[in-house]
């Protein structure tokens, strides 16, 4: 496995493979499982994509009621839809849908439609079918004529028997939120994501029609399938989603390009890193980390599994992965301890880890990291994709499942990084303190070692320790930089030659 990033390159040492352990929670039973088929209605969509594709974009955003258009945050946040009116409410059932109003930055219309059989019907807008929350004005029935909704929300019974919670929503381009039993909203999953990370501006597809299969009585899971359309991109997505301790996006998707584009980003996931535990409170506040995700976790097709800590870097960073047929990538929430966040607002400690697994062999390609520099905790500045090494014929077709959960959806079978810290007193030389558990059961009575590596650098110093405290291990590095690039450093323990953690990869920026 080789990484690169803007700052160069470097090739890992081979070791013996280790499979994920398929031993997760029951309630992420549908982790190694084959891909479910779509319903009959998805080649009439695949079809239409195929056929938009062939033509220029069409224009998206429409022009609002001023009512809606010019209003602020705070109003808009006022409207809600109410109940009553709910696709499906009170029907029997596990499921109900709720839609968002236009208004705001969304001014996208995205037109819903109910699958039964062959059949897709419009689900009509209707102002009466919101509260505006007292001080706007519900749009007028000719202004109401020309709206849509702006996305939508799956309720289900995941936390009480007598509340259907809000489990996943749709909002904004294709971007979608999902959360498990018990958690709460934090980072977002994304249909497809183009040129991101480039001096040239992103182009953002944005799902332009939603169309919801109705469920039976006794059906856990609920289809949604939804037309993707962007400047370069078409496609049709077949999601089928199931709530509970995880939510869990099973996603088939046909895509289409009109051109070339420079990167092609598949399955993104989208989130907030301000600050952790290496840096505490750098921005003056009070508490000690804030952040939606903390690390970026990848695993090989050979079991190999970097652990990337997350940071909020003084530049726009990207860094790839290469990988081949991976079993999965993810960002993940790993610090669980309220105390370590000390906010009973936002609720940090049980915001959702995102993991995406592929459904089938994916090939060759690389898991890109994005990250860029940002003061606020309502900016996502993370984004964490899969790029694949090539397109055939202007067509690429792909199946993978997202998991939103407190965990991730398998047992890992190697140690896993639970802290990094940095200390600096001088410009060139940095101390990195980093702690490994939950070592497999081989590694309890056997030697281990430290394999610790840096690029555009070197080691000053280097300490393996037993943390009495963790049950597992601390590793002291120093690196020194000798030039003014950015410095990788990558740390494995092993046992007999054998990996027996993640690997900890770790980018060490100047501040500039």
């Amino acid at each position: 496995m080789a990484l690169v990033s803007g700052c160069g390159s470097l090739a890992s040492k081979p070791g013996t493979a280790n499979d994920v352990k398929e031993t997760g929670p029951t309630n992420a039973s549908a982790f190694g499982t084959p891909a479910n088929e779509p319903p009959p209605f998805f080649p009439t969509l695949i079809e239409r994509a195929r056929q938009l594709s062939t033509a220029p974009a069409r224009p998206s955003s429409v022009d609002l009621p001023v009512s809606v258009r010019d209003i602020a945050w705070e109003q808009y946040r006022k409207i809600s839809f109410r109940p009553e009116r709910a696709l499906w409410h009170g029907e029997p059932g596990h499921f109900e849908a709720q839609f968002f109003h236009m208004g705001y930055g969304y001014r996208d219309p995205v037109p819903v439609f109910v699958i039964e059989g062959q059949d897709a019907k419009p689900f009509a807008y209707s102002s009466d079918q919101f509260d505006f929350g007292g001080g706007i004005a519900p749009p007028s029935a000719q202004e109401a004529a020309q709206l849509s909704f702006a996305g939508m929300r799956l309720h289900a019974n995941i936390n009480r028997d007598d509340y259907r919670d809000e489990f996943m929503l749709f909002q904004g381009a294709s971007y979608f939120r999902g959360v498990g039993k018990g958690g709460w909203l934090g980072l977002s999953g994304r249909g497809l994501a183009i040129n991101q990370g480039l001096s040239e501006p992103e182009q953002f597809p944005r799902f332009s029609e939603m169309y919801l299969q109705k469920p039976g009585p006794d059906d856990k899971y609920l289809w949604v399938l939804a037309l993707l359309e962007g400047k370069s991109v078409t496609g049709a997505y077949a999601m089928r989603i199931q709530p509970g301790d995880f939510t869990t996006v099973e996603i088939s998707a046909q895509i289409f390009l009109r051109e070339a584009v420079q990167v092609f980003a598949v399955a993104p996931l989208t989130s907030m890193f301000l600050y952790g535990e290496e840096h505490p409170a750098n921005f003056g506040d009070f508490r000690p980390e804030v952040h939606d995700s903390d690390t970026l976790v990848m695993i090989d097709g050979n079991g190999d599994t970097i652990a990337r800590p997350l940071h909020n870097p003084p530049r726009t960073t990207v860094s790839a992965f290469g990988l081949t047929s991976p079993k999965g990538f993810g960002l993940e929430q790993r610090d669980r301890v309220w105390d370590h966040y000390q906010d009973i607002v936002e609720r940090y400690d049980i915001r959702p880890t995102g993991w995406v697994e592929p459904l089938g062999d994916w090939g060759r390609g690389a898991v890109r990291l994005f990250e860029f520099s940002s003061h606020l905790e309502s900016d996502d500045n993370i984004a964490a994709y899969w790029v694949p090494e090539k397109i055939e014929n202007n067509q690429f077709a792909v199946k993978y499942r997202v998991y939103f959960g407190d965990r991730l959806p398998f047992t890992p079978a190697l140690g896993r990084v639970i802290g990094t810290r940095h200390a600096s007193w001088e410009p060139a030389r940095s101390r990195f303190v980093v702690d490994f558990a939950n070592l497999p059961k081989e590694a309890e009575n056997a030697e281990v070692t430290l394999d610790a590596t840096v690029n555009n650098g070197r080691l000053a110093e280097q300490k393996l320790l037993k943390n009495p405290y963790t049950g597992g291990y601390r590793v002291e590095i120093d690196a020194v930089r000798e030039q003014s690039d950015d410095i990788e450093m990558r740390v494995t323990l092993r046992s007999g030659g054998r990996p027996v953690t993640e690997t900890w990869s770790y980018l060490w920026q100047p501040t500039r």
